[in-house]
This record gives C-alpha cells, structure tokens and sequence, in this order.
C-alpha cells in the first residue's frame, strides 16, 4: 500500500485529496493521512468563516475543486438551490461545505485519516519520509505540502500597526 502524507487540510490538501482519489490507478491501495491543525477539515482559512456576507472573489461557475469536472461547484450549489447560476458570487463558508462535502465523497475511493495535529518536521527517512507531529511519527512514501497562504505582512508603509484603522490579518477571530 502506498501512502501520502498531505500537510494542510485546507481548499489545497482537499484538491490533492480529491485528485489523487480521482486518477489513481484502483487496483493499488492507497492511504492517504491529512494533517490540519482545525476543527473543521478542509475549509482553511478562507472557507471556515461562518459570516455569509464574506463572498467568494470569484464566481461560483469557476470555482470547481475537481480539476475535469468545471461545472462540480455549480451542480453542488443547484442541488441547494435551484436558481444559483455561475454569475453569482457565493459566500466564502458555503464554499467551505462544498470543499467538505467534496473531501468526504472522494474519502472513501482512498483510506483516509485526518490527524487534528501540528506538523512538526518532515524529513527524509530511507526510500520515504518521516512526519513529526505533536502526536509523533508517521512515516509515509510521499508528502505534499499544501499550506495555503502565508499570513500577511505588514506594508512597510505602516510604521505603528497598532494604529486604529489597520487589521494586520481580516481573517483572525474578532479582527473586523
């Protein structure tokens, strides 16, 4: 059985997740341990906001998660509601359920293990790698990095960050 370790449970690691579901060959086993920090895998950052006025900066005709089916989103959206259409612009936590939801139906084509844990280092360990996390070790053939975003940093241009009217990162619990 050959086994990939994904770092980052977000929109990235449920795309590779999903992907690798997809296009590997079946008669191959193939496990697949996803390591995210958050209670609620598969949204990241982005998608794990719970406010519906944080719209999507894209329409949802182009924001499918599975790279040979462009219209995955939109046929999700209209089996919720039957007058989405590609044009709309649809919240961001919406588009966290899609990516969710996505993750669970391809899940069962691999075995799949989330581990709820912080990546400590990753390292080759003979013909594969070794993982460290705060739970232990795991060793695994592959691995994927798909850590997302970097957070944000400070333009130059702001000498006293804490200075009202400046939110070093929208996303953080309580920013806005």
């Amino acid at each position: 059985m050959t086994t990939i370790g994904v770092v980052g449970g977000g929109a990235a690691g449920t795309m590779v997740v999903t992907h690798l579901a997809r296009t590997w060959d079946a008669r191959q086993p193939l496990s697949i341990v996803v390591y995210d920090t958050s209670a609620r895998p598969a949204r990241g950052v982005a998608y794990s906001t719970t406010e519906p006025h944080h719209l999507l900066n894209v329409p949802a005709g182009r924001m499918s998660a599975v790279h040979d089916d462009d219209g995955h989103f939109l046929h999700w959206l209209r089996s919720r509601d039957a007058k989405s259409t590609a044009e709309d612009f649809r919240p961001r936590c919406e588009y966290g359920d899609y990516l969710a939801d996505t993750l669970a139906d391809h899940a069962a084509a691999v075995r799949l293990v989330v581990r709820r844990c912080q990546v400590i280092g990753v390292s080759r360990a003979g013909a594969g790698v070794r993982i460290e996390h705060a739970d232990g070790a795991d060793r695994v053939d592959a691995v994927v990095l798909a850590l997302g975003h970097a957070p944000p940093a400070r333009p130059p241009a702001v000498v006293a960050p804490e200075s009202a009217g400046y939110v070093a990162d929208p996303w953080a619990p309580g920013a806005l």
